[in-house]
């Protein structure tokens, strides 16, 4: 038997406890969590949907992309963490979710030929999460199967009846009027030869592009490579130059009042370049830093990112990074051993280190 929290007309406990068929059967109030997966592709935000089994109520209806009742002693956000992983076998945090409001549900219905009075207190939140359909893990007890759907066409065909579902039309115009809100913006500035296709940049935006973010990259021309300026001081202030130039031309048509978030991602003369770029305009941008030369240090602000440096760069000395980031407020994070790419010789080490750089790099991305 599953025991839920009976609550009060605000969701809050009142200390006793109900079986969840006694409580659908008799209209006794609990808690719900109901999480809407988003992703974009293109210009357009798409909800994933689940097809409800055949065994539960509302037969074969899509419905929100994942909910489920909460346990007695358990909370929302904890609730919600654990439907996600069991229903469709996704991993998120509870710092991943999105609050978007409160809503009450009252229902009456006739399913299976018994008496059905359900009278939820739910909370409804958002996940941004590129996933692809085939690499889910359906509960097959709960879950016949997904489908990707266009937010706006959702929408309009829950209005319309358009297809068999037990969606409320009002929870996704409020989870859409959040989506539109969290407007974010994450901007990648490459270093000379490493362009933004290469891991740790590539799986950077990815990640953005899953959390919601609108993702810019900046591309440079030089006529030098990185290794014929590594001991030229003019040389490298040419290339910051050129670069930051660049960086000007393409991001003036960006409006920065319009986000509500601003990741600038930099690796080497890139994160110069974001971090002089965004003390010169004032725009307050989070930094990830990925394998600063000395002269990012001069524009980064205090407290405003994180910092991934290799013990064995022979661009930026360790020492320097220590003492820099200690100033300056910045989370460091040293990969021993690694160079200016943050790999060693042993690719087999460097794989193993890339999850946990990235886990670093999401918790960036809000």
């Amino acid at each position: 038997m599953e025991y839920l929290d009976i609550v009060d007309e605000n969701g809050n406990p009142t200390g006793e406890t109900v079986e969840r068929a006694y409580a659908h059967k008799n209209g006794i109030s609990h808690r719900t969590a109901h999480v809407w997966i988003l992703r974009k592709r293109a210009d357009e935000i798409q909800v994933l949907l689940q097809k409800r089994a055949e065994t539960k109520s509302f037969p074969g209806c899509f419905d929100i992309s994942s909910a489920g009742h909460i346990t007695a002693g358990q909370d929302f956000l904890e609730s919600a963490v654990r439907e996600l992983h069991e229903e469709l076998g996704i991993t998120a945090a509870e710092s991943d979710l999105v609050y978007c409001g409160d809503r009450k549900i009252v229902w009456d219905d006739v399913f299976f030929g018994e008496e059905y009075h359900d009278r939820q207190f739910t909370k409804v939140f958002l996940l941004w999460a590129d996933v692809e359909e085939s690499d889910l893990v359906l509960q097959e007890e709960e879950v016949s199967s997904v489908r990707w759907m266009g937010l706006d066409e959702c929408i309009k065909g829950v209005r319309e009846n358009a297809f068999k579902n037990c969606i409320y039309p009002e929870e996704l115009e409020m989870v859409k009027r959040k989506a539109v809100e969290e407007k974010k913006l994450a901007v990648v500035f490459p270093g000379m030869g490493y362009h933004s296709d290469k891991p740790l940049l590539y799986y950077s935006k990815k990640l953005a592009k899953a959390r919601g973010y609108e993702v810019v990259e900046i591309s440079y021309d030089f006529q030098k490579r990185a290794k014929d300026i590594m001991n030229d001081k003019e040389g490298k202030h040419d290339a910051f130059l050129h670069a930051a130039s660049e960086a000007k031309k393409q991001l003036l048509v960006v409006n920065y009042a319009d986000f509500t978030d601003i990741v600038f991602i930099g690796k080497s003369i890139g994160t110069t370049v974001a971090a002089y770029f965004d003390k010169e305009n004032g725009i307050n941008a989070r930094h990830i830093v990925f394998t600063p030369v000395p002269d990012t240090f001069k524009y980064l602000r205090d407290n405003c990112g994180i910092v991934f440096h290799g013990t064995a760069d022979p661009w930026c000395e360790t020492k320097l990074a220590e003492s820099r980031c200690e100033e300056l407020h910045l989370e460091l994070v040293k990969v021993a051993d690694a160079n200016h790419s943050l790999e060693t010789d042993d690719p087999i080490t460097d794989c193993g280190r890339m999850p946990g750089i990235l886990d670093k790099v999401n918790e960036m991305l809000v």
